[in-house]
Parts: structure tokens; sequence; C-alpha cells
């Protein structure tokens, strides 16, 4: 995992906006571990940058396997082609959103609002909140998750800690 770009190069080709319906979901699995890795430090290398200050991409790839939960991530794919992936974790009363990455090329396109409209779905159909954490260095995403409805409810040294409730 984490060696080689050029399965990635495809994943950069621009991309037209999509009929949402045409998105498919599916369990990842171990054969997808290359393709996780690529698009998480082909999407997250900026603002990761950005927060430690330099980019070294062993750490970062050694970090993503140690935290990888294959049986939590599911893949999202357009018309059969893998565009990205969501790891989400159940809990008792709320699911943690730990991940969500858009391959590049298909960044700004509504992938991620789509994805993150399903998990508030199904999260709301259990009587759950969606709980996740974002880099203070990815305004982008923050702003996407408050337009989306989450709140800022704590923060550390280079999060903001989010909260989607749920009016029961």
């Amino acid at each position: 995992m984490c060696r080689s770009r050029q399965s990635l190069a495809a994943l950069q080709a621009p991309v037209a906006r999509v009929a949402f319906e045409s998105i498919a979901m599916r369990q990842a699995l171990a054969e997808d571990g290359e393709f996780l890795a690529q698009v998480f430090l082909a999407s997250m290398r900026e603002v990761i940058t950005l927060a430690r200050g330099s980019w070294d991409e062993q750490r970062e790839c050694a970090q993503f396997q140690r935290q990888l939960q294959l049986r939590h991530t599911e893949i999202f794919e357009l018309a059969g082609v893998a565009v990205g992936f969501v790891t989400l974790v159940p809990g008792e009363s709320e699911i943690e959103l730990h991940t969500v990455c858009v391959a590049p090329a298909y960044q700004g396109r509504g992938f991620g609002s789509f994805v993150l409209q399903t998990v508030a779905h199904s999260a709301r159909a259990q009587g759950k909140a969606v709980v996740l954490s974002v880099l203070k260095s990815n305004p982008r995403a923050l702003a996407l998750y408050e337009r989306l409805g989450y709140s800022v409810v704590g923060q550390s040294e280079h999060h903001f800690h989010l909260r989607l409730h749920h009016a029961g």
C-alpha cells in the first residue's frame, strides 16, 4: 500500500457533475487498500501539510494504515469507478464519521455532500447523532459540514469537533 501514484492518475482527470442516483456504496475490501491510501494521501496532502508545517508521505501513509478500519469503510462508486470512501464507526448513541475522502478529480462536484447527507439520513433513522473532527487547516470541509447542519462543539490544537444533532 502507498507505493505507486500511477493508479491515482485516472482519478485526477476532470469530471462533470453527475446524477447522484448513479452513485453506489459498497463495503471496502482488503484489495481496496491501495486505492484507499492513494485517495487519502492525494485529498489530504494540502491540509495536512498546512496543519503540520510539512509533508512526510511515509509517516502519513503509515498513520493511515494504522487507523484504517475496513469493516467500517465503504467506497462510493460512479458507474463502477471508485471515486472516494467514508469510514463510519458506530457507537451506542452516535456515529463517528472518522474519514471521508473524495478523489481530487471528483471534488467540488457534490460527492461529499451526497455522502454526508446519506450518512445523516441513516443516523436519523437510527436515532443517533453524527460526530466528527475536521482539521482547522481545512476551511472548505468545515464550511461544508456547517452548511449541512453540523455545529462546532469543541476543539483541540489542530481540530474542530463537530456534531450533527437530530430533532427527536
